[in-house]
């Protein structure tokens, strides 16, 4: 994966472990539930993960965002859920922009990937 990433998509793959959810703006949008603010966001991403979830991530794109130095970073990758026989495809985009030193997510949207054969027209 690492040989195939461009510049700025190295530099937020490196920045991910680091990051923190700002306390008043951040919105979380996770499989048709929304939390705002960092407790919140933290106990359902908690919910989740003690489902004792192995996430193996399979590309990150990222691009500038803003004229505040951000990123938008779009990830796709799959999760092996502990009672799931197959694992399940994930797509999760997000906004960082910079802080106190630091980089924060703001707009968070995570989505299991189920394979449906729902289609939707417009």
């Amino acid at each position: 994966m690492d040989s195939e990433m461009h510049g700025s998509d190295r530099f937020c793959a490196a920045l991910l472990p680091h990051i923190q959810f700002e306390r008043d703006k951040s919105i979380l949008n996770f499989e048709g539930q929304t939390a705002k603010e960092a407790h919140n966001i933290l106990n359902v991403l908690t919910a989740f993960l003690l489902q004792q979830c192995q996430p193996h991530v399979s590309a990150i794109d990222c691009q500038p965002y803003g004229l505040a130095g951000g990123f938008l970073v779009f990830i796709t990758s799959i999760v092996q859920l502990a009672n799931e026989e197959h694992a399940l495809n994930f797509s999760e985009m997000f906004n960082l922009m910079p802080g106190w030193g630091k980089y924060f997510i703001v707009n968070d949207i995570f989505r299991l990937n189920y394979s449906r054969r729902q289609v939707w027209s417009w």
